[in-house]
């Protein structure tokens, strides 16, 4: 993989103002040591593939294959995604909940850095989490019978589900009660969903701070 392929937009083209698009979705890292972070994150001595999966409108996805037989895929925001740092840590404190509160079967976060200063070698923010095997569903939702698409939904709802039993005291976005940004509060959980005990354990795990949406901040 070349150093401008793996930092520069190549999955798509604007027919206006392409040239603004492309700086917004540039981002310089170093390969090698974000191949060093994910041997590390994999136990592996060394990585034999590295692989530009796509990218959407905010980040990079590359799969990354180890020596041991192991996989795992990193993400890199666009300079676009939203504010630096912020977006990043409330990402991984997000995923976190959905997985360990929720358990939503989301990646498991593996390794992240959400600075971009000296102590960061990749010199970019980054993601590395295990890799999710399996296919997209729009590539074969045609061929699928009636019966396993009805069991598809039920999945579906079942996460929304999932997501609608959690409601909060607060509006903001999620990060870790450890790091969270000046003016963030312990994330308090309000209904009668969730124990006690776990609305507790929330509210000294995470906080709500604020809002990284790139529309509404």
């Amino acid at each position: 993989m070349t150093p401008a392929k793996k930092s520069s937009y190549t999955s798509g083209r604007w027919i206006w103002d392409e040239e603004d698009q492309l700086r917004e979705r540039y981002r310089e890292f170093d390969i090698l040591e974000l191949q060093k972070v994910a041997m590390e994150s994999a136990s592996a001595e060394s990585c034999v593939r590295m692989e530009k999966l796509g990218e959407g409108s905010y980040n990079k996805f590359f799969l990354l294959t180890m020596a041991n037989g192991k996989a795992v895929a990193a993400r890199i925001p666009h300079p676009n995604a939203g504010p630096v740092v912020l977006t990043t840590a409330s990402e991984i404190a997000t995923m976190d909940f959905l997985r360990e509160i929720l358990q939503v079967p989301v990646p498991k976060v593996l390794a992240w850095n959400a600075t971009v200063n000296f102590a960061n070698r990749v010199g970019a923010e980054y993601i590395i989490m295990e890799h999710a095997p399996g296919k997209n569903l729009a590539d074969y939702r045609a061929d699928m019978s009636l019966e396993r698409k009805v069991q598809v939904m039920e999945d579906i709802v079942s996460i929304q589900q999932k997501l609608l039993s959690v409601k909060f005291s607060g509006y903001g976005c999620l990060y870790f009660r450890n790091n969270a940004p000046p003016g963030s509060h312990p994330a308090m959980v309000k209904g009668d969903g969730l124990s006690p005990e776990l609305k507790e354990s929330i509210a000294g795990q995470f906080s709500i701070g604020p809002v990284v949406n790139t529309v509404l901040a």
